[in-house]
């Protein structure tokens, strides 16, 4: 026997109770399967559904899960006519799950979604670094192939000193075998005589006697007019020193042999009995074989043989004084101040806690196995001359203090190449110890800078009754010029070496500057006056047609304009036709700009420069730079906001900028706040204090236009009034199933589903007692009047209302308008326009505002 059912009861069922709704759908498969003779029984039957009682043409099934099913029985048509709940404690525990697991879902949803953004800033945050770490790996790359370029060129000038050397010692082994063939010539005679022949080949010339060496520097200041002059009987002049030529890229060790001997007989220059070779450049030069010996010097006087001899190198470095232009040093025991060439073993490394970072990377020497270490040693600095050898051995070269000054009329020079300037008369020499005595002194040698060879040369002792000496007269005849001063001892080793220039017609350099930071408006123009007698001229060295030159008798002025190539000048002062010195004039100011990484700006500023927000972000290039009057102007800078988090820059002792990177300040705290930010340096040395070199402009912007103030509060208003239509596209309206789950509890009467008659404003609810479906089927066929009637069938026809607005309005007066953040995803209940600005300041203060 067929059974059939009607299954329209079952999909509204199902619909509104989906626990109740599967239960009659496996009563339905069971009936489909068993016997309708079955029925009759009042036994169990159906697996778990039970025949409660018959009532023809009823039947009342029931079920442990407190449901009775009421079914009539038609023929071969079974049809479930009604189900009777008696418990709905089950329905109210599984509709408490449902809750708690959308919750769950909800808050699983929202955790994925911040872990998304904090994944999305994480990898920006990497590819930042990443972006960061590779333009480091660019600079260090470009560093390397630079040194490899260096280190190449280096190579290609090694390999041609080893091929001269190979010439000179070929050419040495065939004057050895002359020698030995000629045995009648005294050894020593024969081959230096074989070498002038060999390598000199110049025509010769005829040298003045001198008392002492002249001097090894060049310079710009014109000759003296008159010609040099004869010396007296000399006293017993200094021994034969070491000293140091920079050529090209390499350092020569070489003898210099006193211009005095080089035309006596027999003149031969040992190293451990071997001779030594002439340097190509001079004759006066004799270039070492070994690190370290005996130099004998012998020539032939008076029908004798004579020699001087001095030793060097047992300490296993060798450490020479540099000269101001530091291409030529001489050979001292220890240093005191200024300029120092370290000659040490390629294995020895310098120890930087003691020493700091070298200012010239190390070059290298003639001789093979060594190298040379560059130092700068100044007043009240504790740095040392140290090294460490390659067994872990600590070598220090011990300073010792400078023991003599020049005093006198020291006037305003800046000129650090050529030693101090003296106006009026020449400087005495004053010794700094005042136990200091002057019977341990041998000779003091003072001659004429800058002139080789025929450069005028003096040499006295000095009197031992009197802490300072003058110089002697001879100066004061010779006047105005560039001089220096050797000291030495009673065994003919130099103790000092000092220079200065010396200006008779000059009475004072006076400069007038008040500070070195620039006014509101940038720096002015400088006044310089030189206060001489009449017939004094000064002149530019260079061609300097803007500075103003004023001309009187007793007095020059100068009027140097407020830009930085005229912060430091050289002139030529000279009087009554005598020799021209040099005297360079600076004015002490700052300037900063603002530039690229690792490039000097190409024009500098003394007032506030503009910077953008972008400018100091972590990816930025833009540097501040800074340049200061002069190197070793000040030794660190402090850069910041405000100096309490000022950040410290070093300056390096051979440069007069510093480059500071505005990405370093990032993550300041000022950058992140709207207001005039002013970037300062402060450099208390020099009595510097707060010099703001970049002004920062920020304002809040509004998003939706080009509105921008300072404060926060302005810009929200101006949102309020013009951009108000723009916060509701930031939130959504919750729709009437989302509002239910959230409100179900505070409305226990609201039903699930709202469903409304297409013809009329009749609304039920999908829990209403009766079946919500046969409620709204019930009103159309019967109640609604909008419904036509007398043509034909009424056909039902309704939909489910989603719309909260049109279900608060016609079914639940207290039904509440729910909002969520779409950024977020925050809800809100009734919210207004002020309620949602006042969200997004406080949480997506990017969605209304930025700054500018």
């Amino acid at each position: 026997m067929r059974i059939s059912i009607k299954i329209g009861f079952l999909e509204d069922l199902a619909n509104s109770r989906p626990d109740i709704g599967l239960e009659c759908q496996k009563l339905l498969r069971l009936l489909q399967k068993a016997d309708m003779s079955e029925l009759q029984d009042q036994t169990p039957t159906f697996s778990g559904w039970r025949l409660y009682k018959r009532y023809f043409p009823f039947i009342l099934f029931s079920h442990p899960g407190n449901l009775i099913v009421l079914a009539k029985l038609e023929g071969n048509l079974v049809s479930i006519y009604r189900i009777l709940i008696l418990s709905d404690n089950r329905w109210q525990t599984l509709s408490a799950v449902k809750k708690a697991q959308h919750r769950a879902e909800e808050e699983a949803q929202r955790r994925i979604e911040e872990e998304r953004r904090r994944l999305e800033r994480e990898r920006e945050r990497l590819n930042r670094e990443q972006q960061r770490v590779e333009e480091a790996r660019q600079k260090v790359e470009e560093a390397c192939r630079q040194l490899e370029e260096k280190a190449r060129q280096l190579d290609q000038e090694r390999q041609k000193v080893e091929e001269v050397c190979r010439e000179v010692e070929e050419a040495w082994k065939q004057l050895e075998k002359q020698r030995q063939l000629k045995n009648a010539i005294p050894t020593e005679v024969k081959v230096s005589q074989n070498i002038e022949e060999k390598f000199k080949q110049k025509d010769q010339k005829r040298y003045i006697p001198l008392d002492h060496r002249p001097p090894r520097r060049s310079t710009g200041t014109g000759e003296h007019p008159e010609k040099p002059v004869l010396q007296e009987p000399r006293l017993r002049g200094p021994k034969p020193e070491i000293i140091c030529l920079k050529r090209g890229c390499q350092w020569i060790l070489a003898v210099e042999v006193p211009v005095d001997l080089l035309e006596n007989p027999g003149l031969t220059v040992l190293q451990n009995e071997s001779p030594l070779l002439q340097d190509e450049s001079d004759e006066n030069y004799r270039c070492l074989k070994e690190f370290h010996g005996r130099v004998v010097i012998r020539w032939e006087e008076d029908g004798s043989t004579r020699e001087k001899h001095t030793t060097f190198g047992e300490e296993g470095y060798l450490l020479f004084k540099l000269n101001n232009q530091q291409n030529e040093g001489r050979h001292i025991r220890s240093p005191s101040l200024g300029s120092y060439l370290a000659v040490v073993p390629d294995s020895w490394e310098r120890d930087f806690k003691l020493s700091g970072p070298p200012p010239i990377a190390p070059e290298p020497v003639s001789l093979e196995g060594y190298q040379a270490h560059f130092y700068t040693l100044e007043k009240d600095d504790d740095k040392k001359i140290a090294f460490c050898s390659r067994e872990g051995r600590l070598i220090i070269i011990q300073p010792r203090a400078s023991q003599f000054e020049l005093v006198g009329n020291l006037l305003n020079d800046a000129n650090e190449d050529m030693g101090p300037l003296f106006g009026e008369k020449p400087p005495r020499i004053r010794s700094l110890d005042d136990h200091f005595r002057w019977k341990d002194i041998g000779t003091i040698v003072i001659g004429e800078e800058g002139i080789r060879k025929l450069g005028w040369t003096k040499l006295w002792s000095p009197d031992p009754e009197s802490r300072e000496q003058n110089l002697p007269s001879e100066v004061i005849e010779r006047g105005d010029g560039w001089y220096f001063i050797r000291i030495y001892d009673l065994k003919d080793e130099l103790l000092e070496s000092l220079d200065f220039r010396f200006i008779s017609a000059l009475k004072d350099i006076r400069i007038f500057q008040l500070s070195s930071v620039p006014a509101k408006d940038g720096h002015e123009p400088t006044r310089v006056e030189f206060l001489h007698q009449p017939g004094c001229t000064i002149q530019p060295i260079h061609k300097e047609d803007v500075v103003q030159i004023k001309r009187e008798d007793h007095r020059t002025v100068l009027t140097l304009p407020a830009h930085p190539d005229y912060d430091k000048t050289d002139w030529f002062i000279s009087s009554r036709g005598m020799c021209q010195v040099q005297v360079t004039i600076l004015v002490e100011r700052l300037w900063w700009a603002i530039g690229e990484e690792n490039q000097l700006p190409p024009e500098w500023k003394a007032q506030k420069l503009p910077l953008t927000r972008e400018d100091f972000l972590a990816t930025s290039r833009k540097t501040l730079w800074l340049r200061l009057p002069k190197p070793r102007w000040v030794d660190k800078i402090l850069v910041g906001f405000e100096q309490s988090k000022a950040q410290s820059y070093p300056v390096k002792v051979t440069e007069s900028t510093v480059a500071i990177p505005l990405r370093e300040f990032s993550d300041a705290q000022e950058i992140q706040n709207p207001g005039i930010i002013l970037l300062s340096f402060w450099i208390p040395p020099r009595g510097v204090y707060g010099v703001a070199a970049c002004e920062l402009i920020l304002k809040i912007g509004c998003k939706f236009c080009n509105f921008s103030v300072f404060t926060e509060e302005e810009v929200l208003d101006h949102i309020k009034s013009d951009h108000v239509d723009y916060i509701d596209k930031f939130f959504r309206l919750l729709t009437y199933e989302e509002t239910y789950w959230e409100v179900y509890e505070e409305i226990p009467s609201l039903p699930r589903k709202i469903y409304k008659c297409s013809y009329c404003n009749f609304y039920t609810g999908s829990d209403n007692p009766g079946n919500p479906t046969s409620t709204i089927a019930n009103h159309i066929e019967n109640d609604c009047k909008q419904v036509p009637r007398g043509q034909g069938p009424i056909q039902v026809s309704f939909r489910i209302s989603d719309n909260v607005d049109e279900i608060r309005e016609n079914f639940n007066k207290n039904l509440p308008r729910l909002h969520t953040c779409k950024e977020c995803g925050h809800i809100s209940r009734d919210i207004t326009s002020s309620d949602m600005i006042w969200h997004l300041r406080k949480n997506h203060k990017n969605l209304l505002y930025l700054l500018r």
